[in-house]
């Protein structure tokens, strides 16, 4: 009885050890909204409006539907847009020690594997995420005021590039083409 208890304990060790990753946020992850993203050295919150939804299509793509967050006049100064931007606040797992590329992209090129500069429409800078970072807020605005932003034209999935440091790159794909027509 002893060594039945024992083998028991052992085996539900093994899968509590594998279930947990230590709590740190792993590129691969889910992509959630995020209700405390902040901008201006966290002086600024943004929060999602609450019939915003983020719905998983496959993988890492994902579709937001839903009416979104306004930006009042403070958050706008911190984005550098205008009052009344249509925004969605999402929170990206990141890792730690991973470099970031982002920026929207067409339907067609969300479902590469692999995509040179050009393909992205408003490229940010690729970024550099310190060993204290497991988690990342991004805000991405959609219109400019009422007007849908015309920067972004045809391009209306946010892609996201994640190499943590040592590990293959994880790619997410936001489509925002709801909030668009052609």
């Amino acid at each position: 009885m002893k060594k039945t208890i024992t083998l028991l304990l052992a085996v539900m060790m093994l899968f509590a050890f594998t279930a947990c990753n230590n709590g740190t946020p792993r590129p691969g992850d889910e992509l959630t909204l995020d209700d405390n993203a902040t901008m201006a050295n966290g002086t600024v919150n943004f929060k999602n409006s609450d019939t915003t939804v983020l719905s998983k299509v496959s993988g890492n793509n994902y579709k937001v539907t839903g009416v979104l967050a306004k930006m009042n006049a403070a958050q706008a100064t911190a984005w550098g847009t205008v009052e009344g931007s249509q925004y969605v606040a999402l929170e990206i797992p990141t890792g730690v020690d991973a470099t970031t590329r982002r920026g929207w992209v067409s339907a067609a090129d969300a479902a590469k594997s692999e995509l040179d500069d050009s393909a992205f429409k408003v490229m940010n800078d690729l970024k550099v995420l310190s060993k204290d970072d497991a988690t990342w807020g991004m805000i991405l605005a959609v219109t400019t005021g009422d007007t849908p932003r015309t920067d972004i034209e045809g391009n209306y999935v946010w892609r996201v590039e994640i190499t943590e440091d040592g590990k293959d790159t994880v790619i997410y794909t936001v489509d925002m083409s709801a909030y668009f027509t052609e």
